[in-house]
């Protein structure tokens, strides 16, 4: 499974994360976010990380406004 985590600034990134295999957006507690490198805290304590798809992006995306994630289309 997939999920897409959305960051909100005064701008918008979408970045597809592949969850594991045995994971799915339900066992999700948390995602964090700072500097585009992010991480996804599952309600089993276990963390996955991952970058945000950021190339020579020009803003201050140091703390998003907002965090949310959702299953990919």
């Amino acid at each position: 499974m997939k999920i897409d985590v959305i960051t909100s600034h005064s701008f918008g990134l979408i970045t597809e994360v592949d969850l594991p295999k045995d994971k799915t957006i339900d066992d999700i507690d948390y995602v964090h976010v700072k500097y585009g490198e992010g991480e996804i805290n599952y309600k089993d304590g276990s963390v996955q990380y991952f970058s945000e798809d950021i190339d020579d992006f020009p803003y201050d995306y140091k703390n998003p406004d907002k965090i949310r994630y959702d299953k990919c289309e």
